[in-house]
């Protein structure tokens, strides 16, 4: 059995109705989004029924003790009445009661009585004094009632911002959006920013997007609401939330590709150096046993030989595009930018960077002869001596490989043409792929996506297309500069 201090207190409920206390809400935070449909009317009616019942209450008691009761008491008991009722009472009741007794007093208690006019000087202080008392208390009141409304809110908002914060922090987005639910008696969820709702009076939605995403927190509400400017900053604050959660995971996700490129990048460059090493031992061993069997057995097995070396060969190339392909990826080759003649560079890479079997296949075709442009020798030499190998392999015999300087424009191109059976037009868009070969299953497809990644150190773009009668022609373009004879005329 509970102790009377264990026991809850009784309230009348005449007295709650009358006082307005308001009952615990299942949404404390809905009070944030006002109704819009007549609701200040609702209001102002009830408020005034309220202030009806409770001044014919006090009418009644100021009536049945009038024998007793001077004029004044009554006076006294009004406004203690309006006082006491309108610090529980919402606005605009407290003013009401005021108006409500001031009246009710004067007409039933005031001689003459069930008379409204005032007759002495006495009267006039004393309904000034009661208007001047009732306006202060109910003033200071309503201040209170509202520091305290406001005290709560921002407490409850603190609270529901502090849950909302734990339950993304354990990505638990559901448990957050319940939260907002059962806050604010709405349906919150994450839509992507764009989504229109079917009544958009009924729905309360803010940007909740970071830098990358496109995301709204949409609360949609059974009925139409009208967010006050604290539920806009709530509303705010919840979307400010949801946007750091959504940036945090896209920060994890973006940390975690980069371990894994950066693992990958690592055992995949190892990988690359130790094969590269390995392959160059025995590639050695080969050619220097192919040197010493082709000089004692004076030509008795040269086919046997000729395979063996140009298997050797293969590898050696083997090893230099993937010595090269790991430089290029750890960022090693540093470009040493010149300023060329184009023709004289393209006899230059002729003479040093291609084997001279092969350079013996190429025909130099230079139309623009004083076309200039700024490039890394050395690497643009790479370029063109891929592009002449492919297209010297792809060549029938008896066929010139044709190189070509032409200046178009802003751009100085050097292509590569071949009159082979070219390049299938699905294969366009890929020939520069890593590790693509195409219908070349002897290649590693290495070379071209080597020169891509060299094009673009060196501020180069390269393309393919076919050539016309048959044949592929590979391009590179580089950007035209001034003749450097013309630069040394016009220097001051």
């Amino acid at each position: 059995m509970k102790t009377p201090e264990e026991r809850p207190p009784k309230e009348s409920k005449l007295l709650r109705l009358l006082m307005a206390t308001e009952a615990p809400s299942p949404h404390p935070l809905r009070q944030c989004f006002q109704d819009d449909q007549g609701r200040g009317l609702d209001n102002f009616l009830n408020s005034a029924a309220k202030a009806v019942g409770i001044m014919a209450l006090t009418t009644a008691v100021c009536w049945l003790g009038r024998d007793i009761l001077a004029p004044e008491a009554c006076c006294l008991i009004y406004l203690g009445v309006t006082v006491l009722f309108g610090a529980f009472m919402p606005p605009p009741a407290p003013f009401l009661l005021a108006a409500i007794g001031l009246l009710s007093w004067n007409f039933f208690f005031t001689p003459p009585e069930y008379d409204l006019r005032i007759r002495s000087i006495d009267e006039l202080i004393l309904h000034i004094l009661f208007v001047l008392i009732a306006a202060v208390m109910n003033n200071l009141t309503a201040n209170l009632r509202r520091r305290e409304r406001h005290s709560r809110l921002s407490e409850r908002i603190a609270n529901l911002l502090r849950d909302c914060q734990d339950a993304l922090a354990k990505e638990d987005v559901d448990a957050f959006l319940a939260l907002i639910g059962e806050a604010t008696g709405s349906t919150a969820t994450l839509v992507p920013t764009g989504v229109t709702a079917a009544d958009p009076r009924f729905v309360v939605a803010t940007q909740a997007s970071g830098e990358r995403h496109q995301t709204s927190l949409r609360l949609e509400f059974a009925s139409p609401v009208r967010p006050t400017p604290q539920a806009e900053e709530l509303t705010q604050a919840l979307a400010k939330i949801a946007a750091d959660h959504l940036e945090r995971r896209r920060y994890m996700a973006e940390a975690a590709k980069a371990q894994t490129a950066t693992v990958s990048e690592r055992i995949g460059r190892a990988l690359l150096d130790n094969v590269t090493h390995e392959i160059k031992t025995p590639v050695s061993f080969m050619l220097a046993s192919v040197h010493r069997i082709r000089s004692r057995d004076q030509g008795q097995h040269e086919s046997e030989t000729r395979a063996i070396a140009e298997a050797a060969n293969r590898l050696v190339r083997l090893t230099e595009e993937l010595t090269l392909m790991s430089s290029v990826r750890t960022q090693m080759l540093r470009p040493r930018m010149e300023h060329c003649n184009a023709s004289e560079l393209a006899k230059e890479i002729l003479a040093q960077d291609v084997r001279p079997e092969l350079a013996a296949m190429v025909r130099l075709i230079s139309k623009s002869p004083e076309a200039c442009l700024s490039t890394d020798p050395h690497l643009a030499g790479i370029i063109l001596g891929n592009f002449i190998s492919n297209a010297c392999r792809h060549s029938p015999p008896g066929h010139k490989v044709e190189l070509t300087v032409e200046q178009q424009g802003r751009q100085v191109r050097l292509s590569v043409s071949d009159h082979g059976k070219g390049v299938a037009a699905a294969d366009l868009p890929h020939v520069f792929d890593r590790f693509y070969r195409g219908d070349n299953p002897g290649a590693l497809g290495l070379g071209l996506s080597i020169s891509r990644e060299i094009a673009g150190i060196i501020g180069a773009d390269l393309e393919v297309s076919a050539t016309p009668g048959g044949g592929a022609t590979f391009h590179m373009a580089i950007a035209a500069v001034e003749p450097y004879k013309d630069q040394e005329e016009n220097a001051p």
